[in-house]
């Protein structure tokens, strides 16, 4: 897996990075208690930008595909289907961070994560929506407290969707 990015001045000056980024790999699973094996490729590619637009705004946004991202928490963290073959999947995510006062951050944003085909058993988990906000205050240097609300819909396969409210803080702590 890798990532390049370029970073370069484009509003007034300020730094925008465009990033590239991929992995592949190999994933090998049993199939039954004689200890049979199959393997399952896994791969993604994907492309990130972060542009300041202003001294107090940045915009933020990655889209993404790739098949058998259970392990990187993507297709709605799901591989395989029922007949073992890898499941592929797209998404992304748009946010906007305004640093309105030197030590306030706040985010608010939108992503979804899908499969690329819907014609999954039923249940099966097919597509992930969600809108968030968060705020952010940096204690000092290298501390960082934040809360974020967000707002999930879950749809499964011939069958209604699901939603969530989330509400989750963070210590963040950099050494």
């Amino acid at each position: 897996q890798g990532r390049a990015a370029l970073t370069f001045p484009l509003v007034d000056g300020r730094p925008a990075t465009v990033g590239a980024w991929g992995h592949w790999g190999r994933e090998e699973f049993d199939v039954n208690a004689a200890g049979d094996d199959e393997t399952l490729d896994s791969w993604s590619a994907g492309m990130d930008v972060a542009v300041p637009v202003a001294d107090w705004l940045t915009l933020k946004a990655e889209i993404w595909t790739g098949e058998a991202l259970d392990t990187y928490f993507g297709n709605i963290v799901q591989g395989m289907d029922a007949g073992r073959d890898a499941l592929g999947g797209c998404g992304g995510w748009l946010a906007a961070a305004i640093t309105p006062w030197e030590k306030w951050t706040f985010h608010i944003g939108a992503g979804v994560d899908a499969l690329d085909d819907d014609s999954q058993a039923v249940g099966t988990r097919i597509q992930n929506r969600m809108v968030f906000g968060n705020v952010m205050y940096a204690i000092n240097e290298k501390t960082t407290v934040g809360l974020e609300i967000s707002h999930w819909v879950t749809d499964y396969e011939r069958q209604g969707n699901g939603d969530a409210l989330r509400l989750q803080s963070s210590l963040i702590y950099k050494f």
